[in-house]
């Protein structure tokens, strides 16, 4: 059975919890918190675009659209880095294995960064309730 991205994210989210009661890596715990404020933004601002808070334009839209986007490829690109995170605990773990380490986190940590800016122009919509100005 394949779960739904949300799921993923809901299961990574439990997964993490309970892995910080034994010593989640505070980068994990801060990736983790990243992931579920920007969620919790993205899908309060597509509650107010669909009651009507926020201009039902197209670009509001395509931004929304965009941000909820970005977050599932930021979740998939986590949940890689924890597959790669966990294998090198399981082996010893050579030059290779660490360097693939910290592809798998500068790939989380560039898509965080994506992710903000989208996030951050969330957030100025509805605090201004301006339109996003067409691109």
């Amino acid at each position: 059975m394949r779960l739904k991205a949300k799921h993923k994210f809901y299961a990574l989210i439990l997964i993490c919890a309970l892995a910080g009661l034994i010593g989640c890596p505070k980068w994990d715990r801060d990736t983790m918190q990243s992931l579920a404020a920007s969620k919790g933004a993205i899908d309060q601002a597509f509650d107010d675009y669909n009651s009507g808070k926020i201009d039902n334009t197209p670009q509001n839209h395509n931004l929304l659209i965009t941000a909820r986007s970005k977050h599932n490829d930021v979740t998939q690109l986590f949940l890689s880095y924890v597959k790669v995170e966990q294998a090198t605990k399981a082996q010893k773990c050579d030059q290779a294995c660490k360097d693939s380490l910290a592809k798998a986190q500068a790939a989380v940590t560039a898509g965080l960064l994506e992710l903000g800016r989208v996030v951050q122009a969330i957030e100025d919509l509805v605090n201004h309730k301006k339109p996003v100005p067409s691109s």
